[in-house]
């Protein structure tokens, strides 16, 4: 899935969707299976009970509610865990492979009509960009999915930091640097040798090098997840 930056996302139309951050999951009729190929009915029988009664084969992120990733891979939230179906493959009669995202949105809106079920959802759907943008904000989730003839998009809500480098931790490809928040020491990745010259040179000159990063959401330990950097220089010319 492509991603887009929020101004550029202004510009396109289509299906407006929440962007679930939780575990894509594919049921196949029979079995919850994840993106490892590890069958999952065992985690969350709630869940596989009325994807039964569904009778259709779908994909979807397990998720707890106002969750992340992390909340739904604890033993804890399991049984608190809901499917958000985003896509509908075929019952045994039709097969709806390929068609248009708001074909199938129409059909998995009248599925989830027939029966009352309390685990089984669909992604919050909006009207228009602005509407969505104004949601994840209130209500801080990660993001927003594009759906259109194009293929599909997300658009990520993330937090930017400048944050003091106190180190680099050699490994595989250009290791990491270890940026301190806080009481925290966190790491992300170095992503290209330009990065670790630049931080070398900074320290050679006496200077304290500072990583923008930029992540969506920090874990209860206080460290960003899986953080990206942008840039890295010293604190005064990043915030010049």
């Amino acid at each position: 899935m492509k991603t887009l930056e929020t101004e550029q996302a202004k510009q396109y139309t289509g299906l407006w969707e929440s962007k679930i951050d939780g575990t894509r999951m594919t049921y196949n009729g029979h079995d919850m299976i994840s993106d490892r190929d590890i069958v999952r009915n065992d985690r969350f029988p709630h869940v596989l009970s009325e994807l039964e009664a569904l009778d259709w084969e779908v994909r979807g992120e397990i998720a707890v509610p106002r969750g992340n990733v992390l909340d739904v891979n604890k033993k804890e939230n399991w049984p608190k865990a809901r499917f958000y179906i985003f896509d509908v493959f075929r019952d045994r009669k039709k097969d709806v492979h390929g068609a248009h995202p708001r074909e199938i949105r129409q059909i998995l809106e009248r599925l989830l009509c027939l029966k009352d079920f309390k685990h089984l959802r669909l992604p919050k759907r909006f009207r228009t960009f602005d509407d969505g943008w104004k949601f994840v904000c209130k209500f801080n989730i990660e993001g927003l999915v594009l759906k259109n003839r194009h293929g599909e998009f997300k658009i990520k809500r993330l937090t930017e930091e400048k944050l003091e480098i106190v180190g680099h931790e050699a490994g595989k490809a250009k290791g990491a640097f270890l940026i301190k928040r806080g009481k925290v020491t966190a790491k992300v990745s170095a992503t290209s040798v330009a990065f670790v010259q630049a931080y070398e040179k900074l320290l050679a000159d006496g200077k304290v090098p500072y990583a923008e990063i930029e992540y969506g959401f920090v874990t209860e330990y206080g460290c960003p997840f899986q953080p990206r950097l942008r840039r890295l220089n010293t604190l005064d010319v990043l915030e010049s």
